[in-house]
């Protein structure tokens, strides 16, 4: 097929419950956080992302056609996650962010972007966004914000990530 020159941005999001269970006899304290789950899928609908499924694991994912709606909605996921503090279950959640080519020279679809996304999201701290260079370029992304801890993924960075990724992955296949 043909390539396509135009770039897409993948958001992926992962959100787990913190809970006080100490043992099997707490079950009812083991709740999971549909509520942030719901207000993710809702802010990728607000950006105009297309939310798709990921076989993988219980990540969210969206696409989006501009970059900047892509950071512009990471930021919205994260203040309003973390400006809800009462809501039980509480919550911790990575953010990643990468942006690239759909369709690559040689046939895969979203495959690197989506990936690097993923690795971004599994590397960033508790309740932090990592971004591509790429995507931070497009969106002209501004993350002088301290209090989110946020950061620019350097491309040297992206590139040991992904050689890690591989690695691992690779032996885990095994």
């Amino acid at each position: 097929g043909e390539v396509e020159r135009a770039y897409r941005s993948v958001l992926v999001v992962s959100i787990r419950a913190q809970t006080s269970a100490k043992d099997s006899r707490d079950v009812k304290n083991l709740l999971l956080p549909t509520w942030a789950k719901e207000l993710v899928a809702e802010k990728f609908s607000e950006y105009d992302g297309r939310e798709i499924q990921w076989g993988d694991d219980d990540s969210l994912i969206a696409i989006f056609s501009g970059a900047k709606a892509s950071y512009d909605c990471a930021n919205s996921i994260q203040e309003e996650l973390m400006a809800n503090p009462e809501i039980c279950p509480k919550i911790i959640f990575k953010i990643g962010l990468s942006t690239g080519q759909p369709v690559t020279e040689n046939g895969d679809f979203f495959d690197k972007v989506l990936k690097l996304s993923h690795r971004l999201c599994n590397a960033a701290r508790d309740n932090q966004l990592l971004i591509s260079t790429l995507a931070a370029k497009l969106a002209k992304a501004d993350i002088q914000t301290p209090y989110f801890n946020n950061r620019i993924v350097l491309p040297a960075e992206e590139q040991l990530l992904t050689d890690l990724f591989k690695i691992t992955e690779g032996d885990l296949a095994e």
